[in-house]
């Protein structure tokens, strides 16, 4: 059975590290497969390898402000690819599934166009969409195609971690711009285009319920054999807390997410 998870926190910190726990997790079936949604704080994220500087404006952050539009800190993820806005108008997901069931998803290319059709083709029903570039997922808006979706993936030996974020509203758009440089490296169709000219949000209004609802319905689906069949759990920060917080996994999730 797909197991979907709400995680109600918005701490970045503690989302990201649960993400990295359930990928972790010895105590976790080899044919468990999950699908996570989350909202974070207004901040920035970037990939594993990225330097700050050179991907943020870091003087522009305000830390000391703890208002939701407010982007207020800066953290590296445990996951390759580009820099990414977080905040009231995206909603992020992780896909997690098992290796011993998708053994050909541990080539790159192939999980990432295996992951990102069935997220298009979940999204058929509200609007058309396009996989672009090696990650993004895209809106075709005047002849151009423009982003409303980022992917990164990281994989151990058992299980492969897929997760992303959507712009669902404008709110986004304009912070994007002030906090984050134009991005050193580049997917061919984004002809070095500003934030503002490369990046959109959907067209058609796309709240959060709705989004779920969509994703949750086809993937189960997917994973089930044409049978709706999934399990739908809402974890409150206690209840993350309690699952994992003690653990030296989550303890060192944070501290590598600090950096």
């Amino acid at each position: 059975m797909l197991k979907i998870i709400y995680l109600e926190s918005k701490n970045p910190y503690w989302n990201l590290a649960y993400e990295n726990c359930l990928m972790l997790d010895s105590s976790r079936s080899a044919n468990d497969e999950y699908i996570v949604f989350y909202q974070n704080l207004a901040g920035i994220v970037v990939g594993r390898s990225q330097e700050k500087e050179k991907e943020v404006f870091l003087n522009k952050l305000d830390q000391k402000k703890i208002g939701i539009s407010v982007p207020k800190y800066c953290i590296r993820r445990f996951s390759g690819g580009g820099t990414v806005y977080h905040g009231r108008g995206n909603i992020n997901y992780a896909v997690l599934l098992p290796l011993k069931k998708y053994p050909g998803l541990f080539a790159i290319h192939e999980s990432y166009h295996f992951i990102l059709t069935n997220m298009i083709k979940a999204l058929l029903s509200w609007q058309q969409l396009y996989s672009k570039g090696l990650c993004d997922i895209s809106i075709k808006n005047k002849g151009y195609f423009r982003k409303v979706s980022g992917n990164a993936q990281y994989r151990k030996r058992n299980a492969i971690l897929h997760h992303g974020t959507f712009i669902i509203d404008n709110e986004p758009l304009a912070q994007i711009s002030k906090y984050l440089r134009q991005p050193i490296v580049q997917p061919d169709y984004r002809e070095n285009r500003s934030h503002k000219d490369f990046l959109a949000s959907y067209i058609k209004p796309l709240n959060q319920h709705k989004f779920i609802q969509l994703i949750s319905q086809y993937w189960s689906e997917v994973t089930s054999n044409n049978i709706k069949n999934y399990s739908y759990i809402k974890l409150s920060k206690e209840k993350m807390f309690n699952q994992y917080g003690t653990s030296e996994v989550w303890k060192n999730s944070i501290t590598k997410l600090q950096h």
